[in-house]
């Protein structure tokens, strides 16, 4: 088994173009990779992430909001619309936040469990033949981003969001520092 987990870890990347369309037994396969992530190691056990499948209605106000980010940020309509478009072809756009804390231990804690989910989940969906992109920055914070996919902002923080689907190509493996370069021995 070590052997297959190690493989599907180097080998998964990071993929913005999908095919059309989702696998008859997508909504299986979601859920295997959902209860992926919530086996992530976490601190007192407080399972503080929450997994939202976001549906069309959502999907659009989330367009919308990428939208109107490129046009502030790029003053051009055509980028706008060209970036609504990308997101328009995303077959599945699954959200997934972490319960907030007043305790700042748990909840950096809490956020830290909640990226393990996020790795757990992304390698579940590449094992069973689908691919994934995590989005963060500026979407993940824009006021209207919580209500968009029904959460509140005091009680969770968006981790992210994930693009999801048939991968269209698979992105070339880049170089990643050697273990030598990043493991460093503490006498």
């Amino acid at each position: 088994a070590a052997p297959r987990t190690l493989q599907i870890i180097t080998s998964r990347r990071s993929v913005s173009r999908f095919k059309p369309g989702l696998p008859e037994d997508f909504e299986r396969k979601l859920l295997a990779a959902v209860d992926a992530g919530r086996h992530a190691p976490n601190h007192k056990r407080t399972e503080p992430w929450t997994f939202y499948w976001l549906g069309k209605s959502a999907g659009g106000k989330i367009k919308d909001i990428v939208y109107e980010n490129t046009l502030k940020k790029t003053s051009s309509k055509e980028q706008a619309m060209t970036k609504y478009a990308n997101w328009d072809k995303i077959p599945a756009v699954v959200a997934l936040t972490s319960a907030r804390s007043p305790d700042a231990t748990t909840d950096r804690e809490n956020y830290a469990a909640t990226c393990c989910a996020a790795q757990n989940f992304m390698l579940a969906l590449w094992a069973d033949g689908l691919a994934s992109k995590w989005v963060t920055g500026a979407l993940t914070v824009h006021p209207s981003t919580p209500a968009a996919i029904g959460f509140s902002p005091e009680r969770e923080m968006l981790v992210g969001l994930f693009c999801i689907g048939l991968p269209d190509a698979s992105p070339l493996p880049f170089r990643r520092r050697s273990v030598h370069d990043i493991l460093v021995r503490v006498p």
